[in-house]
């Protein structure tokens, strides 16, 4: 990239849209193909309304952690300075999507995550897809071993609210990842822009600036 845009074949802006254009179709196909396999493996919800919002759900995520990826590459000096800001913060935005622990427990010091983590936007998502509308009962066994506190059985709306999701917004997390998807994006560039040419950051804003 340096050595063709010094030439002045091409900008880096022309590079990085070019390149995520390029990229977007693949995301997209092979997300679909994964989803669809993972979709009948895991049993989930037998009807083509669950499994389109599902699938639309699962692209969405592609499309915004590939975009935090990619910031997250354009911050870094290196593979292993990228590889090492990548497990950290995907880390920190799975121990608080909701999986681990209640989003109702999550200390408020720790609340600042949520706005930023397309992973808790996705699995937030798709939980409470899945799980609205079910009902799971108890076989007699299960109830004879008193291995069931409610022999009525427990709803999915039960379930949601003990992992506090029953307000999740499913159109609204989906729309989030998208407004992730291009600030994620618009990040990576401007780190892309500053960090990977063949001069200093502050020779290049001197020089886009007309500064002195």
């Amino acid at each position: 990239f340096n050595r063709e845009q010094a030439s002045g074949m091409y900008r880096p802006i022309s590079f990085f849209i070019g390149r995520t254009l390029a990229e977007t179709p693949q995301h997209i196909v092979f997300t679909w193909i994964m989803g669809t396999i993972a979709y009948w493996m895991y049993g989930l919800q037998n009807d083509a309304e669950h499994y389109l919002r599902f699938m639309l759900i699962v692209v969405s995520m592609v499309m915004s952690a590939s975009g935090l990826l990619i910031a997250f590459s354009a911050m870094a000096k290196n593979l292993e300075q990228s590889n090492l800001i990548a497990t950290f913060f995907l880390l920190l935005f799975m121990l608080f999507d909701g999986n681990w622990i209640s989003l109702e427990k999550v200390p408020v010091y720790w609340k600042w995550i949520a706005p930023l983590s397309c992973l808790g936007y996705a699995s937030q998502a798709a939980i409470a897809s899945e799980y609205r509308g079910l009902v799971f009962t108890c076989s007699d066994s299960e109830i004879e071993q008193g291995l069931c506190q409610d022999p009525s059985g427990i709803t999915g709306e039960d379930i949601l609210y003990n992992r506090g999701m029953q307000d999740v917004d499913i159109q609204f997390s989906i729309i989030m990842l998208w407004v992730l998807a291009i600030a994620y994006r618009i990040v990576a560039f401007f780190s892309f822009w500053l960090f990977f040419r063949n001069k200093s950051p502050k020779q290049i804003i001197n020089a886009t600036f007309s500064c002195k």
